[in-house]
């Protein structure tokens, strides 16, 4: 049992992006901007037709994967081509991918090496956006080159506290408040690498964004987190327990 985490300096960030339509106020360009609140900072579309979004990153980039936030699409594409007209696209490994509901939002995560310049998320026409909507939105995408394998102890499960808080608008929940993630990890022989880079990411603090995938089989069950407080550590035996309080973006 393992689970993934990808610190903010593994983002890659796209040189531009474009898109088939964007709807007034919710403009494609939200996509461009890293670390971005994903509901405050979302992508619409005008249309359920088909969709293509397409960043370009300047050169052929290597890519660990991605993962994408506060989406009503229910499968999408991911492409790659050495061609900004995508002449001769190529799906990266696994895709299309069904994109799942994990702790109340719609968000996918995918490990997979793939290498190339310009890449499309692109949604069809017949993969119609879920809860009936008249659009398509992305809140979110955060391609990045490496991830760190943090070992977890089967004797003692992964736990996590959430309690999440959410603006409104008259009776209307409209959008996250980030809300309050505790977590706690519990881990066996934890090499240095991993608790330097845990350190790496207190020291950032609220400055900076991580993404946790928890890694069991379930491309849902990833978040969007900054740290709220800083990370503690506490030694039983070989078993090592990391925790910290969270802000979770989504």
């Amino acid at each position: 049992m393992t689970f993934l985490l990808v610190p903010e300096t593994s983002y890659i960030v796209p040189v531009s992006v474009t898109a088939t339509n964007e709807a007034v106020g919710y403009p494609v360009a939200h996509l461009n901007v890293i670390d971005s609140h994903p509901y405050l900072r979302t992508y619409r579309s005008t249309t359920t037709g088909t969709i293509n979004v397409d960043f370009d990153f300047g050169v052929s980039t290597v890519f660990a994967g991605v993962a994408i936030f506060n989406t009503n699409n229910p499968v999408i594409y991911i492409q790659t081509d050495d061609n900004a007209g995508f002449t001769s696209p190529t799906n990266i490994p696994g895709s299309p991918f069904t994109i799942t509901v994990h702790k109340q939002f719609r968000k996918f995560f995918v490990a997979a090496s793939f290498t190339d310049r310009y890449i499309r998320i692109r949604t069809l026409v017949g993969d119609l956006p879920v809860g009936g909507a008249a659009f398509r939105e992305i809140g979110q995408i955060i391609f990045f080159s490496s991830t760190i394998l943090f070992p977890r102890n089967p004797d003692d499960p992964f736990r996590e506290h959430i309690e999440r808080e959410y603006e409104r608008s008259g009776n209307n929940k409209w959008a996250i408040n980030p809300g309050t993630l505790m977590t706690e990890w519990r881990f066996s022989r934890l090499p240095n690498a991993q608790i330097t880079e845990l350190l790496n990411i207190a020291v950032r603090g609220e400055s900076s964004s991580f993404i946790m995938f928890e890694n069991e089989g379930d491309n849902s069950a990833c978040s969007l987190l900054r740290i709220e407080d800083a990370i503690s550590f506490d030694r039983e035996g070989i078993t090592q327990s990391v925790s910290f309080r969270a802000k979770e973006y989504i």
